[in-house]
């Protein structure tokens, strides 16, 4: 006669096999959204502070332009007069 075989530490591993297939299976899709979702609210946050920097140097550099701008303005009229003045001499030479 035949000596029983003992099936169970098989059973056992198969059924371990199984069990962590599907969890995998079914953990494995909620942490890659879970990834996904952090990802893109990592990001979202990244772009909103930089947004938020790029407008303050926007704002930043306006309010230099406008501290600024009377004094260029100033600095071009004169270089318009000094040139009308240069065109004249020159006309008042050539003549």
């Amino acid at each position: 006669m035949n000596p029983p075989i003992n099936f169970l530490p098989w059973r056992q591993q198969r059924r371990t096999a199984f069990l962590r297939f599907w969890l995998l299976m079914f953990v494995a899709p909620l942490l890659l959204a879970v990834g996904i979702t952090l990802i893109l609210r990592l990001t979202s946050n990244a772009e909103a502070r930089v947004d938020t920097v790029l407008l303050q140097a926007e704002q930043q550099l306006a309010r230099s332009l406008q501290i600024t701008k009377p004094r260029l303005l100033e600095r071009q009229q004169l270089r318009e007069q000094r040139l009308q003045r240069q065109l004249q001499r020159q006309f008042t030479r050539d003549w």
